[in-house]
């Protein structure tokens, strides 16, 4: 069924399947971390000066929930830091070596707060089209990808095959020497090379570790914007779409989940504000649901951007939304961060299903 023209609803969970491998993830979102002492959030973050002791509790949690019972993966869907900055990102990093069996299985997609923030303390400032402030953005992001995940995700080739991993990619030739010169003095050339690698990269794969298993595709969904009140519209490329149907029409046989930041559709609600539906949106979705139409049963989409705790289906396709680890969830936990751990059932032929969901409250 193509899920173009069918509405969203919510999910309601199906029979269990006998004998089925089980895929854990825990599936955490928003983390908006702020890497200063006494740091604000653009939206107000509670629990402490900085307001990232909830992101902590949940790091705490997902421990004692992989100690009883172990996760496979743990999927960050963007916005890991409120503006992209290197003190943020080095937070990140600090509190993730702090928990290293929650680390190895960490894979986490860029959100708007991340790469499109030009300056959180005046949203009216712009930036130029090739300003060293968003290559810089694009920079830190990149090395903490490579950091954490650099050998377990790959490139992928424009036939749909894997290519090399992203730590290959980006040791490869001059790019490292460029990088550097982009990070020391925010060289021309190192903007262009950032800007390069980041149409490359996308979509990182993480494939199946066995046949049978189920793989990860994450997909870059944020659109360019050089003006902080609209940095949150969200767009995949035409590139990075034909690799994504590339990918799925290579492996036809393979589970796959698919992360991104922005939401794919409009949640099952009587209305919508226009900054919402306008100023939030992912203004191509259509093409993403068509991209993935033919194979909308091996795969389960998770992403987060709203803030909102909903899992639903769009025809066929099953979507997780995640609420805001930081700021909590539109609903009546709005003040209280969460998040997800879900089992996905994955029934032979490639084929994946939800078949339980767990909301996890923060604080």
């Amino acid at each position: 069924m193509k899920p173009r023209g069918t509405r969203s609803r919510n999910w309601a969970p199906a029979a269990p399947v006998d004998h089925a491998p089980i895929v854990r993830v825990a599936h955490v979102s928003d983390l908006h971390l702020v890497g200063e002492r006494y740091g604000y959030r653009m939206e107000c973050g509670t629990h402490g000066p900085s307001g990232n002791g909830s992101i902590l509790t949940a790091l705490d949690k997902l421990r004692a929930i992989h100690a009883s019972t172990p996760l496979d993966r743990v999927l960050v869907t963007g916005d890991v830091t409120d503006a992209g900055t290197r003190a943020e990102w080095i937070e990140f990093d600090r509190l993730l070596q702090a928990f290293p069996e929650i680390r190895s299985r960490v894979l986490f997609v860029p959100g708007n707060h991340d790469v499109n923030i030009v300056d959180r303390t005046n949203t009216g400032r712009a930036d130029l089209p090739w300003s060293v402030g968003h290559a810089l953005r694009r920079l830190r992001f990149v090395v903490a990808l490579d950091d954490i995940q650099g050998t377990c995700v790959h490139i992928v080739n424009s036939s749909g095959t894997l290519g090399p991993s992203l730590r290959e990619y980006l040791q490869d030739g001059d790019r490292p020497a460029l990088l550097r010169a982009l990070a020391a003095h925010g060289s021309w050339r190192g903007r262009a090379a950032i800007a390069r690698v980041w149409h490359d990269i996308f979509p990182l794969v993480a494939p199946p570790p066995e046949r049978d298993g189920c793989g990860v595709i994450l997909l870059d969904s944020n659109a360019r914007t050089h003006f902080s009140a609209t940095n949150a519209i969200g767009v995949i490329n035409r590139s990075e779409l034909s690799k994504l149907r590339a990918v799925l029409n290579t492996f036809p046989d393979r589970a796959w989940i698919i992360l991104l930041h922005h939401h794919v559709v409009e949640y099952p609600v009587r209305s919508e504000s226009l900054k919402a539906r306008i100023a939030l949106s992912l203004m191509n979705a259509p093409d993403l649901l068509s991209a993935i139409a033919d194979h909308a049963s091996h795969v389960v989409i998770f992403h987060g951007h709203r803030h909102h705790d909903w899992i639903g289906t769009k025809g066929d396709v099953v979507l997780c939304s995640a609420p805001s680890v930081a700021l909590g969830s539109i609903g009546p936990h709005r003040q209280r961060g969460s998040f997800r751990v879900n089992e996905l059932a994955l029934i032979g032929g490639g084929g994946i299903r939800l078949s339980s969901s767990e909301r996890v409250m923060v604080l």
